[in-house]
């Protein structure tokens, strides 16, 4: 996969954000381009919940069309996500950066994770101590949230 950058997002684009399934799909189109019908078979939903979502996704700016074929009577379109990361492009508090993701994780792998934040974390405790120069000071929050929780 591709590295892309963070895609800033408005807040708008964010809400569209917020449903398990939505990142599902943006989980699936991450990897390659597939139609509505390829994501609907992967991910075991029905085609029209699935062709429901990408096409909000798509105007909401989030995934592109990247292709469209046409095989007899039928039009096959071909989506890909314009990011895994996003960014506010606004954020509500002009000293508050923003950085999120999804991801489906076991709870092994989010332990994992956590702990590999934490060593990042403590590693710039230190090199901060270190460093000369003005400073700001920041609070650094980081927390792993089970999108089960909104269902």
């Amino acid at each position: 996969m591709d590295e892309k950058p963070a895609l800033p997002i408005s807040a708008k684009q964010y809400h569209l954000l917020s449903s398990p399934l939505r990142l599902r799909i943006l989980h699936v189109l991450s990897q390659t381009p597939k139609t509505a019908k390829q994501v609907a078979d992967e991910l075991g939903e029905t085609r029209g919940n699935i062709h429901y979502h990408i096409t909000k996704l798509h105007e909401g700016g989030i995934l592109e069309l990247v292709e469209t074929r046409q095989i007899g009577s039928i039009k096959e379109k071909y989506y890909r996500t314009r990011a895994t990361r996003f960014k506010h492009d606004r954020p509500p508090n002009p000293n508050l950066l923003t950085l999120s993701t999804w991801l489906s994780l076991t709870s092994e792998e989010a332990e994992e994770l956590l702990e590999e934040v934490s060593l990042v974390l403590e590693a710039w405790e230190k090199r901060t101590v270190r460093t000369q120069g003005p400073r700001r000071d920041f609070q650094v929050l980081f927390h792993i949230k089970s999108m089960e929780d909104q269902l």
